[in-house]
């Protein structure tokens, strides 16, 4: 779990291509507050796999985490 202020983000690491996620997964989420969560898995392409949870490659998850620690910029 990565916390930024008031926001946390969830990151699990799965050796399969076709990662699945069980019944605990879903309950952390919603018991921890997690406003995204991402599955890094050994894929080629990123793909959803439910409600603001998606499936990342390795290479995509130094992008991922710099994007979210990137100042906001005001509006």
């Amino acid at each position: 779990v990565l916390a930024l202020g008031a926001k946390r983000y969830a990151f699990e690491i799965k050796y399969t291509a076709a990662p699945k996620l069980t019944r605990g997964f879903w309950i952390a989420l919603d018991e921890l507050d997690i406003e995204h969560a991402w599955v890094v898995a050994p894929i080629g392409a990123s793909f959803p796999l439910g409600k603001k949870v998606d499936a990342v490659s390795p290479l995509q998850l130094g992008k991922i985490v710099a994007a979210l620690q990137a100042p906001r910029a005001k509006a």
